[in-house]
């Protein structure tokens, strides 16, 4: 048998060297290009983000196939809560927000015009060549606008009713997500000539009253209240009836309720908390309506049948239920709906000069303490968190708060008096074991703690 040279053995190694280098380089070179790296602001499209995501964490064979399982999992998961109603405090999670490209026509609830105007400048700014018109006014005129074949991508009302006849009425894709909640109030002009001071006023003789019209959403969140009421011994059963006796106005939008009121035209009014805007603040004076009888509004969000930028529409209400854009929905006087299945946080608001949402790490970053209660069998037990006194003055909690109300991932509330929080010193949000959060206030009944607590309205 012939012998290998050692020069052939050589040359053949090298040749080996070569084939293994060119396979390898071709994997080498394949990565990094389809690696993206995640951004804050609107910057992948679904696909692409996935993809990213994929590419991102192909470091070894059995990991990237794992990694890619998950990451394509997620992303079907979201885009399938994108094509189904979203059940309160489920919005989407997830790395980085979809990309919003090319022309974007929203109809939107007049409440939302500040929070989306906002929304608008940041994605815009993030994504050259991207512009977004909006079309503001009653959630009732834009279905009927819809309907008489007006054409949007998306479609964001301030109550489900709208959003359902739109449905009914074919105009929607899919389903719609619940995206925000907001707060009726009474306002009346700063100087109240007529000194309302509560709800119970709106019923005396001589009020001039302004509402939206019954089919704009917050005219019909008005009169369900004042029929809640009338059930209330305290107002009597006439209530609602004395109220509506008042009406002197009623007009196509919320927005105009707001107006007519500034402009002493009214001297009452019921608008959603996010209305008071620091431009309309110096010139209104805020009223709550007690919260057992006031009607938390509901904002669904869907897009629309027939758009001509679908992608556009599901990248923007991803945007919307993503971490920045809840934050500015609360920045605007809105009440971000809850995250259950990611990090725990709490949302501070109402008749507070910062509103603020608390993540765990900013909870514990303040001072902590442990305090002694007892749970509903009478157990001692033993909780560690931080002072409510601490997070009320970290929000500029106002004077007139009357009440702070509590409510949880799974939509339980409790209503506490706010001298009854003062009192209590040993009151804290306690950091649970699970990563939850929980008002616990040792001198009130164990029924007053809320688990997975999720807001803090102060009204």
């Amino acid at each position: 048998m012939r012998r290998t040279t050692p020069a052939l053995f050589t040359l053949l190694t090298l040749i080996l060297a070569l084939l293994v280098a060119c396979g390898g380089g071709t994997a080498a070179t394949t990565a990094p290009q389809a690696s993206t790296a995640p951004s804050t602001a609107p910057s992948a499209a679904p696909s692409t983000a996935a993809s990213a995501t994929r590419a991102s964490t192909s470091t070894a064979s059995g990991s990237s196939t794992a990694t890619r399982a998950a990451t394509s999992s997620a992303a079907t998961a979201t885009r399938a809560g994108a094509t189904t109603t979203r059940a309160a405090g489920t919005p989407s999670s997830g790395g980085a927000t979809p990309k919003v490209t090319g022309a974007l026509t929203i109809f939107a609830a007049s409440s939302l015009t500040d929070a989306f105007n906002e929304m608008k400048a940041k994605i815009e700014a993030a994504n050259p060549g991207t512009v977004i018109t909006f079309n503001y006014a009653a959630s009732s005129a834009l279905r009927t606008q819809l309907e008489q074949g007006a054409k949007a991508d998306i479609f964001a009302s301030a109550d489900t009713i709208q959003m359902d006849n739109a449905k009914k009425a074919n105009l929607i894709s899919g389903e719609s997500s619940l995206f925000v909640r907001n707060t009726p109030v009474i306002i009346v002009p700063a100087n109240n000539p007529k000194g309302i001071a509560n709800a119970a006023d709106l019923a005396k003789p001589g009020i001039k009253l302004v509402l939206a019209a019954p089919a704009v959403p917050i005219g019909n969140y008005s009169r369900q209240i004042f029929d809640k009421i009338s059930k209330d011994p305290a107002y009597g059963a006439d209530y609602g009836t004395k109220v509506l006796a008042n009406l002197v106005s009623e007009e196509a939008n919320v927005r105009q309720v707001v107006s007519k009121v500034q402009l002493g035209e009214g001297d009452a009014g019921i608008v959603y908390a996010s209305d008071v805007t620091p431009a309309a603040r110096d010139q209104l004076k805020v009223i709550t309506i007690p919260m057992p009888l006031n009607i938390i509004a509901e904002y669904p969000v869907a897009a629309v049948q027939g758009g001509a930028n679908a992608a556009g529409a599901s990248a923007f209400i991803a945007y919307l239920l993503s971490a920045e854009g809840q934050s500015i929905l609360q920045k605007w006087g809105f009440i971000p709906v809850s995250s259950a299945g990611n990090p725990a946080t709490v949302a501070v608001g109402g008749l507070v000069a910062t509103p603020r949402t608390f993540t765990l790490a900013e909870l514990r970053a303040l001072p902590q303490v442990t305090v002694k209660a007892k749970d509903r069998t009478g157990a001692d037990v033993t909780f560690t968190g931080t002072p409510m006194a601490g997070v009320l003055q970290a929000i500029g909690l106002k004077a007139e708060t009357k009440t702070l109300v509590f409510t949880g991932a799974d939509n339980y509330q409790q209503e506490v008096p706010i001298e009854a929080v003062r009192a209590d010193t040993d009151a804290i949000l306690a950091i649970l074991e699970d990563g939850t959060i929980r008002n616990v206030l040792p001198t009130l009944a164990p029924r007053f703690w809320v688990s997975t607590l999720t807001t803090i309205e102060a009204c």
